[in-house]
């Protein structure tokens, strides 16, 4: 393991070797642990200016970042699996070089509190290479601050891979790409919220920014913005609490690109599942073969003027189900008494009774200030199923064990005896592991207070690992003799 600046570790034994000698030589280690990061009974903490290469793993976990913390331009920081990163002050972790954290399903990377921003000078993600700064297997907890982004990348690319984002206010924030080109890809990972965290799971803007999303989860979020360059595809998005839900902003002559929705889940929405504002020329928009489930309005379409052309636009092979009044809601336009044609042919409407269909449309037909008018014919007899996914998110491999309960273990450090309080209920299996991953004590139990015999463990660090109906959850234990 590598420490910041090069600052020395000391074993438990040099320390009290130390603690003998003369005042003149405490001050010196004193004023040498100062100088910057440190480790001591397993702690790191990390300096703010990280200069040369550094590998980051467990046995200097946890890393603290108490103040913000700049990586060098041409420095990497590697961080392996099972590290934990805090930072209590919820500071920023800067990168103008390299982060390359890269956890395993079973021993995931811990992100808590910790704002990430890649730079203009960072190395981005090279999707040809398979190189660069990327996310694997990562944990990222918020506190759901309004403002805080976990992730920010700015004009570099990016991949975020089986990752979980519990809580965290902005998930991945991408809004500054206007002149660069840049590629985001979320895959197999969960943004959930809990209580009343609410938060963006991804907010992105950019004339140039490209986001794709596959086999994600979305759960209780406020919504997500998305660029003209975007593909979202076999992923889940429930029990949304936003008026905006998926925001696709539309509108700009200049603006060229491609939007593909499709083969998604929507389902109990607050207001708006898609809201779109503006349709233009140039760029396509392709809603298809998506269930839309449960929300007060399915599509919300805003035209900015009415000179829309909607040879751009198709919603086609998507199912409506719980169709009610304002499920498809069109407004807007500068010109009224003139509409254009929007095309909403061969969908699922839950029925083929087209009176019943244009009940839950607001169009030209029911406003003449309106600028466009839904064609539903064609409508179909039957739903869609050819993208069932029932388990979006699930490509995550094991993305949902990363949210265990907490547990406490005290005393700790301990020269034997331990004592662990569980939070979940049910059986759960408790393994010390030693650094290695090699199991040296496991026990099942149903309780939520297990005391364990650590007397024939050596002096040492090792992994308690509890693992239940609500995942994984581990914590490090500091033997003593």
């Amino acid at each position: 393991m590598q420490h910041s600046e090069g600052a020395p570790v000391f074993s438990l034994y040099q320390i009290k070797k130390i603690r003998i000698m003369n005042t003149p030589l405490r001050l010196l280690f004193v004023a040498i642990l100062g100088i910057s990061s440190f480790s001591l009974t397993g702690q790191t903490i990390v300096s703010s200016l990280i200069t040369t290469n550094q590998t980051w793993d467990i046995s200097g976990s946890p890393y603290i970042i108490g103040s913000n913390v700049l990586i060098n331009q041409g420095v990497t920081v590697t961080v392996l699996p099972g590290t934990i990163i805090k930072s209590p002050a919820q500071k920023t972790l800067i990168v103008d070089g390299e982060l390359v954290a890269k956890g395993k399903k079973d021993t995931v990377i811990t992100f808590d509190s910790v704002s990430i921003q890649l730079t203009t000078k960072s190395t981005g993600y090279d999707f040809s290479s398979n190189t660069g700064s990327v996310f694997r297997y990562c944990l990222f907890r918020g506190n759901s601050m309004g403002g805080q982004k976990t992730i920010d990348v700015n004009r570099v690319s990016l991949l975020v891979s089986n990752c979980k984002f519990l809580n965290t206010y902005y998930g991945v924030y991408a809004y500054n790409s206007y002149y660069d080109t840049t590629k985001v890809r979320i895959e197999n990972s969960i943004f959930d919220y809990t209580g009343f965290n609410y938060g963006y799971a991804l907010y992105a803007g950019g004339q140039y920014t490209y986001i794709e999303m596959e086999e994600c989860s979305v759960n209780n979020s406020y919504g997500i913005y998305i660029t003209n360059h975007t593909l979202i595809t076999k992923s889940s998005f429930t029990n949304w609490h936003g008026n905006s839900g998926l925001r696709l902003n539309l509108y700009g002559s200049f603006y060229e690109g491609d939007i593909t929705i499709t083969c998604n889940y929507f389902n109990k929405f607050r207001y708006s599942v898609i809201e779109m504002v503006g349709v233009p020329t140039k760029i396509k928009t392709i809603i298809s073969y998506n269930t839309f489930d449960s929300s007060e309005r399915f599509l919300d379409i805003s035209l900015m003027s009415s000179s829309n052309k909607v040879n751009t636009l198709k919603i086609e092979y998507n199912n409506f189900l719980k169709y009610t009044k304002n499920s498809v809601f069109v407004h807007g336009g500068n010109n009224p008494g003139s509409a254009d044609t929007l095309l909403l042919q061969n969908n699922y409407w839950g029925t083929t009774n087209t009176a019943q269909i244009d009940g839950g449309i607001s169009d030209f037909n029911d406003d003449i200030t309106v600028a466009a008018v839904i064609d539903y014919s064609s409508n179909l007899s039957a739903k869609q199923t050819q993208c069932n996914n029932p388990n979006p998110g699930g490509g995550g491999a094991g993305v949902k064990d990363i949210a265990a309960s907490e547990f406490r273990i005290y005393p700790n450090p301990s020269s034997g005896n331990i004592q662990l309080e569980i939070g979940d209920n049910g059986w759960k299996q408790i393994a010390i592991k030693d650094l290695n991953g090699k199991d040296m004590i496991v026990e099942n139990t149903n309780s939520n207070s297990v005391f364990l015999n650590c007397s024939s463990l050596n002096a040492g660090i090792y992994l308690v690992q509890v693992s239940g109906i609500h995942g994984v959850s581990q914590q490090k234990l500091l033997i003593q003799k």
